[in-house]
């Protein structure tokens, strides 16, 4: 039965949603990259009115269904979505076919993987459908006090999964990341204010370039060229 709390999406209360959902409580210490991360997409999707399409729902759900230590998370995880549909249609990882019936109706396999490959640089290209990143972003542009959970949440995880790394390090990593991220964002708002999703482009590379303010503040408070400055 579908979760009438959870907009926009046609997948909650499914099978295969329930199936997924077993996923992301593996490992089980995910304070970010859970359920609850890719219910708040549906409700960003709800929210900046995007067009209901069935690939981008079941993209959405699986695209952080892999997430570990071992890394290439969004590769695993369109490798186990393929796994999941060889099994259903009984055919090879090289004969999936390009349309699948499902429960919630026809999705295409090929458009799923390529939504979900994406997320892996989340870098918005012109002329490409960057859906997918717009709601995977947008956390971090959204008001103050939600972009800071979503960044705690991060970090905790990460600090979960990476033991041994120092916390200076972590963030340091963790600002680079941003950094990378921030700068193809604001390559491509410079580029595309026809973009009709223009004003929230600009609302997260706004927000990661706070967030990445708030690292520096932590990071390099105590370093010699703060002291001279």
């Amino acid at each position: 039965m579908k979760n009438l709390f959870i907009p926009w999406t046609k997948l909650s209360g499914d099978a295969f949603w329930n199936h997924i959902a077993i996923k992301y409580n593996q490992p089980t210490y995910r304070p970010y990259h859970n359920m609850e991360h890719i219910v708040q997409m549906y409700r960003y999707a709800s929210r900046l009115g995007i067009e209901y399409d069935i690939d981008l729902d079941v993209a959405i759900l699986i695209h952080d269904m892999i997430y570990d230590e071992k890394g290439n998370n969004e590769i695993r995880s369109n490798y186990e979505f393929m796994k999941m549909i060889k099994n259903m249609v009984g055919k090879t990882m090289a004969d999936i076919p390009e349309s699948v019936m499902m429960p919630f109706g026809i999705i295409h396999p090929d458009r799923i993987i390529d939504h979900v490959s994406k997320t892996i640089d989340h870098r918005p290209i012109r002329g490409n459908d960057n859906r997918i990143i717009l709601l995977d972003l947008f956390g971090f542009g959204d008001d103050k006090n939600v972009r800071k959970s979503n960044f705690d949440n991060v970090y905790k995880e990460l600090s979960g999964i990476y033991k041994d790394v120092e916390k200076e390090e972590l963030l340091k990593n963790m600002r680079t990341n941003l950094i990378r991220i921030c700068t193809g964002i604001v390559e491509y708002t410079v580029m595309n204010e026809d973009d009709p999703h223009h004003k929230e482009w600009v609302k997260i590379q706004n927000g990661m370039a706070d967030q990445i303010a708030d690292i520096e503040k932590i990071v390099f408070v105590d370093s010699p060229r703060s002291k001279e400055e």
